[in-house]
């Protein structure tokens, strides 16, 4: 199979779905490779957390042979929509922060809801460094634009991520 004619394909999988973390996908295909990023999003958290944040640790601590290359923590984060309380939330972030910290993760977030954006961005300088790797996923127009700002003039490896509705408004307006 001939994938972008020759050229070098990285897919990312996106795990935040601890009931998916150990499902392993191949491509055989010499110009693709995937790589992953497990995490725990806020609105699939688990009820057997102790076990489930055993799991994670020892994802990222390499005890379990996976098939794939783990670049990242995420999609983890805050979110207004989720069924569970921001307080479990907040502790489900607050540890994937502290692991990616602690073994120099880069980590991926999410974040939904007016209150969310400023929770997750006092969280971030709480536990992460200034130049630690972190990308912003899919802010939107309902996203807190000025904290997404002070992010970006905070952490010197932050980068965002872009919904398709912001850039439909972009283009609207053009």
């Amino acid at each position: 199979m001939q994938l972008a004619h020759g050229r070098k394909i990285i897919l990312i999988d996106n795990r935040h779905q601890y009931q998916h973390w150990f499902k392993n996908y191949e491509v055989e295909n010499l110009n693709a490779k995937i790589v992953t990023t497990y995490g725990i999003h806020p609105k699939y958290l688990p009820t057997n957390r102790d076990t489930i944040l055993h799991q994670m640790e020892n994802i990222f601590k390499n005890k379990f042979n996976l098939k794939t290359k783990t670049v990242a923590i995420g999609e983890c984060g805050l979110d207004s929509t989720s069924r569970f309380t921001y307080d479990y939330q907040l502790y489900i972030l607050k540890f994937q922060l502290i692991l990616a910290a602690e073994l120099q993760i880069p980590v991926v977030l999410h974040g939904r809801g007016e209150n969310s954006f400023l929770i997750i961005f006092n969280e971030l300088k709480e536990h992460l460094k200034p130049n630690h790797n972190i990308h912003w996923h899919c802010v939107n127009p309902h996203s807190d634009l000025h904290i997404i700002t002070n992010f970006l003039n905070y952490f010197e490896n932050g980068y965002i991520g872009l919904n398709g509705l912001l850039i439909n408004q972009i283009l609207s307006i053009v």
